[in-house]
């Protein structure tokens, strides 16, 4: 049920229209999501939800808002899960997506490699790593990819828990290298985001089997320079996260409730000091308080005399009389009992 009630949710409604001829997107969607468990026991990494909305979906909305009309897919773990929902977009709104099915897992840059001979006859490929949750402007990205000249570009942030991330070594907007973490690397580095922009020249030179096991970008890269290819770096301030752990998911959707996105998956009533945003059809209870912005998703039952603030409840969740949540994110299906006091935590 689980499953089902996340790939059914709506696309995201279209927040920008643009043409973008000759750019094919690559979503990177094969890994097996281990850090995510145990909620992708059951539902493929990419497909976790934000505001009760797959992570893919919102992807595919800010790709395809971009004008990027070719959209391919690298699949692996619940591959079926990624069928079903490559039917819905289709069906219900008109997107094709092409998936690629792996026979074995080969890394990101494998995936790109995979895909790529999926899509002939583009400029450039514009690839999104399936867990890469952001808010960045993809029409200003490939743009300035087109005005650089470059041959490849790599998104890049600053973030405090560098530890979790490859870091990019610069020099001024080149990139000259990347690394792993080391206790040396300064926090507020900047690190790989997992989107990228590249040329089918250097795609060319890519090679997943010259490397034992997962062909990654840290790989890529230094061979691209070494061959003299430009590297740029588009550093971006947008809002950015690996949605890798439970607790990057719950800060994903409270981010995302705290912006414009729940306005374009859900409807707002006015209660006390916040906004409760709404999807389909859900029970609320009588003496319902709301301290701040909450979200509650199509078949959830909240019970009399809850509180909330901050926190998003997912489809057909059930809330007992009396609970109290804050910062909090609710999985669809979970159950909270009676009483219950929920802080910052990932109920599923």
């Amino acid at each position: 049920m689980i499953f089902d009630s996340i790939v059914n949710s709506p696309l995201p409604t279209k927040r920008m229209s643009h043409s973008m001829s000759g750019v094919a997107a690559v979503l990177l969607c094969a890994g097996m999501g281990a850090r995510l468990r145990p909620l992708t026991d059951s539902v493929a990494k990419p497909l976790a939800p934000i505001l009760n909305t797959p992570l893919l979906y919102w992807n595919i909305a800010a790709l395809s808002d971009s004008g990027i009309g070719t959209l391919v897919a690298n699949v692996y773990t619940k591959s079926h899960q990624f069928e079903l929902a490559a039917a819905k977009l289709r069906e219900k709104f008109g997107i094709g997506l092409i998936l690629v099915h792996e026979r074995s897992l080969s890394g990101p840059a494998g995936g790109l490699v995979e895909c790529a001979s999926a899509v002939s006859d583009v400029e450039c490929y514009a690839v999104v790593s399936g867990d890469a949750f952001t808010q960045l402007n993809f029409v200003e990205l490939l743009d300035t990819y087109r005005s650089s000249g470059a041959d490849m570009a790599i998104v890049v942030t600053r973030v405090l828990d560098t530890d979790r991330f490859g870091v990019v070594q610069l020099r001024g907007d080149d990139v000259v290298g990347i690394e792993d973490w080391t206790v040396a690397t300064p926090a507020g580095a900047f690190v790989n985001c997992g989107i990228y922009v590249i040329s089918p020249k250097v795609l060319s030179w890519l090679n997943p089997s010259g490397v034992a096991g997962s062909y990654d970008f840290k790989h890529v890269i230094p061979t691209l320079l070494s061959r003299g290819c430009s590297i740029r770096a588009y550093q971006t301030t947008a809002y950015w996260d690996d949605v890798g752990t439970v607790d990057s998911l719950r800060r994903a959707n409270l981010w995302a409730l705290s912006s414009d996105m729940a306005s374009r998956v859900a409807t707002s009533v006015p209660i006390g000091d916040g906004r409760l945003w709404v999807q389909g059809t859900r029970a609320i209870g009588r003496g319902v308080i709301l301290k701040d912005d909450a979200l509650v998703g199509a078949g959830a039952i909240v019970g009399d005399d809850v509180v909330l603030s901050n926190s998003v409840v997912g489809t057909w969740a059930k809330i007992g009389v009396g609970a109290r949540l804050s910062d909090s994110l609710i999985m669809p299906g979970a159950v909270v009992p009676p009483g219950s006091i929920i802080h910052g935590k990932v109920v599923t």
